[in-house]
C-alpha cells in the first residue's frame, strides 16, 4: 500500500507471474489495472473491446466503434476520471473519451490545428500544436468547446527557432510542471500556466531534455552539461553530465539527481558537486533503470545489479545482472518491494525473475512464456512483447 501512489508501480509481485491473456500487438490499445483495451482483429469490423486483464473474457464492446476511432493510433488512461482517452480522426483531429466501465462515450474534445503531441493532467487535456514558426501548448477541459474549438484553461506560445521544425517533440506532466524536450524545451507552471523559461539547443545539438523533480526541474541543452532551477524558474546549479530518466520514481532524497557523464552520477542539485559514481561508462542511452525508492537507486554496474543510498553511493546489495538486455532499457515492473526482469536459466532458456529490492536475492524465478522477449510494466500490470504479440500477466 505504501507504493501504491507512486507512478508506474504494478500490483503486487509477491507470487509468480504467469500469462493470463494474449493479443496481437496492433491490437492493443491500453492497459489499466484488470482492463485491457483492444481493437478488433483487422480482418473484423472496426469494433473495440475492454477485456478481463485475468480471464480474457469480454467486458464490453463496441461493434462497430465511434467512425473515428477506427484508425486510432493507441489511447491513454485517465485515471482521475476513470477513462480511456484516444486519438481520433485520420489526421488526428480529436480525442474521445471513453469511460472504462462500459465503453460509453463521455466527451470529444477537438484538437487545434496542427498537432505536435498530446498529454493528460488531472483530468485535463494538454495538446502541443505548431502554429507557423511557434510551438502553442494549450490546457483544456474535456468536452469544454465553442464550436469545433476548444475553450483553453490557459494557453502558452514559444519560438521554434532552428527554422521551426517541431518534430520531435515530447510533451510531459510532472511535479506541477508541464514540460517540452525536443527541438525546443519549455517548462510552464501547470496550475497557472506561467511560463517558467523556453530553450534552444546549444550550438552543435539539435535538442533539449528537460526533467522534473519535487524541488524544481532541469534543462540540457546538450548531452553534456544541464542546470538546474528551482520551482520558480530560478537557476540554482550547473549541473555535470546528461539528463537521466527514471521511469519509477517516489520522490526520495529529492536534492539529489542523476546524470550520465558517461558514468552514473549523483549531483547534488543544490550546489551541482558530485556525490558518488558508478557504472563502467558503457551505457549508450539512459536506461530504464535507474528507479529509485526509499533513498535507494537500483542501477546496473557492469555483470552486477546494484542497490545503492542516493545520498551516500554505498552498496546496500549487488546481484547478478540480467543477461537480456532489453529489460535494462525498458519501463521496470516493480510493485515497490520486487523488481521482475527477464534472465536466462543455465540451458539459456528465458525466465522472469523477481528481485526482491531489500536484499538482492531472488523472490522467484519462473518460466517466461513462450515466444515473449522482455518484461515491463504498464498500467498497473505486467506485460512481455515479442513476435508480434503482447502478454498480459498475472
Amino acid at each position: 500500500a505504501a507504493y501504491a501512489e507512486v507512478p508506474g508501480v504494478s500490483a503486487g509481485l509477491r507470487d509468480p507471474l504467469q500469462e493470463t491473456l494474449r493479443v496481437e500487438a496492433g491490437r492493443l490499445l491500453a492497459v489499466d489495472g484488470d482492463t485491457v483495451l483492444v481493437r478488433a482483429p483487422a480482418d473484423g469490423p472496426a469494433g473495440l473491446a475492454a477485456l478481463d486483464a485475468g480471464s480474457g473474457a469480454v467486458r464490453w464492446s463496441l461493434d462497430p466503434a465511434p467512425p473515428d476511432l477506427a484508425e486510432t493510433e493507441g489511447c491513454v488512461v485517465d485515471e482521475v476520471g476513470g477513462l480511456a482517452v484516444c486519438s481520433a480522426g485520420s489526421p488526428q483531429d480529436a480525442v474521445l473519451h471513453l469511460d472504462l466501465r462500459d465503453g460509453a462515450l463521455v466527451a470529444r474534445t477537438p484538437l487545434p490545428g496542427d498537432v505536435v503531441d498530446w498529454d493528460l493532467l488531472d483530468g485535463d487535456l494538454l495538446v502541443a500544436v505548431r502554429e507557423g514558426a511557434r510551438l502553442v501548448v494549450v490546457r483544456v477541459t474535456p468536452g469544454l468547446a465553442e464550436g469545433d474549438a476548444p475553450v483553453p484553461r490557459w494557453r502558452v506560445s514559444v519560438p521554434l527557432g532552428g527554422g521551426g521544425d517541431a518534430r520531435p517533440l515530447l510533451l510531459d506532466a510532472r511535479d506541477g510542471f508541464v514540460t517540452v524536450s525536443g527541438a525546443v524545451g519549455a517548462v510552464v507552471r501547470a496550475d497557472d500556466g506561467r511560463l517558467l523559461g523556453a530553450w534552444e539547443p546549444a550550438r552543435g545539438y539539435r535538442r533539449v531534455d528537460v526533467l522534473t523533480g519535487p524541488e524544481g526541474f532541469g534543462v540540457w541543452r546538450s548531452p553534456l552539461r544541464g542546470r538546474w532551477f528551482d520551482g520558480d524558474g530560478r537557476p540554482v546549479s550547473d549541473l555535470p553530465g546528461g539528463p537521466v530518466t527514471e521511469r519509477v520514481t517516489d520522490g526520495s532524497a529529492p536534492e539529489v539527481v542523476l546524470t550520465l557523464t558517461p558514468l552514473m552520477t549523483a549531483v547534488d542539485l543544490r550546489t551541482g558537486e558530485a556525490l558518488w559514481e558508478r557504472g563502467d561508462g558503457g551505457y549508450l542511452q539512459p536506461p530504464a533503470l535507474p528507479l529509485r525508492l526509499d533513498g535507494m537507486v537500483v542501477l546496473p554496474d557492469g555483470d552486477r545489479l546494484l542497490g545503492v543510498d542516493v545520498r551516500t553511493g554505498d552498496v546496500r546489495w549487488s546481484a547478478p545482472a540480467p543477461t537480456t538486455t532489453q529489460t535494462l532499457f525498458s519501463r521496470p515492473l516493480t510493485d515497490g518491494r520486487r523488481l521482475v526482469v527477464t534472465d536466462l536459466d543455465e540451458e539459456g532458456a528465458l525466465v522472469l525473475r523477481a528481485i526482491d529490492l531489500t536484499t538482492g536475492e531472488d523472490a522467484w524465478v519462473v518460466p517466461a512464456p513462450p515466444a515473449s522477449l522482455w518484461v515491463y510494466g504498464v498500467g498497473g500490470r505486467g506485460v512481455m512483447q515479442g513476435g508480434g504479440d503482447v502478454v498480459v500477466l498475472g
